[in-house]
């Protein structure tokens, strides 16, 4: 059912065509792109998870009960960002190895700094 004003149909325009589109588009494609977003973000966290990880177990920060639980809770929210587990523990992973060989290359004094600013983040 149109709605006619004089002799210009609303719905047959073609202004109200692009118009109708272009709302269309942004439907259908602004929620992918903003799922792409939160998905790259939860791959961020997920490698910054590792490598705190990492560091936490170089410093004994906490145990490896609290570490598996930490993971645990990360891999559920990466997921619920759209990250498969899959993609998570591959992430989370690099993240992990890329810190612990800055931690073996690292001198004696760096890695008690390192250690010193972890304590502090856990107050």
């Amino acid at each position: 059912m149109a709605i006619y004003f004089g002799r210009i149909s609303m719905f047959n325009s073609s202004v109200t065509k692009t118009l109708f589109a272009a709302a269309l588009c942004a439907t259908v494609f602004v929620p992918s792109a903003v799922m792409a977003q939160e998905k790259e973000n939860m791959a961020k966290i997920a490698e910054f998870g590792g490598a705190m990880h990492a560091m936490a177990e170089e410093c004994g920060s906490y145990s490896a009960d609290q570490l598996k639980e930490m993971k645990a809770g990360q891999q559920s929210a990466s997921s619920a960002g759209g990250l498969s587990s899959a993609e998570f523990d591959t992430i989370f992973t690099k993240g992990y190895e890329e810190t612990k060989a800055k931690i073996a290359a690292g001198s004696a004094s760096q890695k008690q700094t390192m250690c010193e600013q972890m304590k502090k983040m856990q107050n």
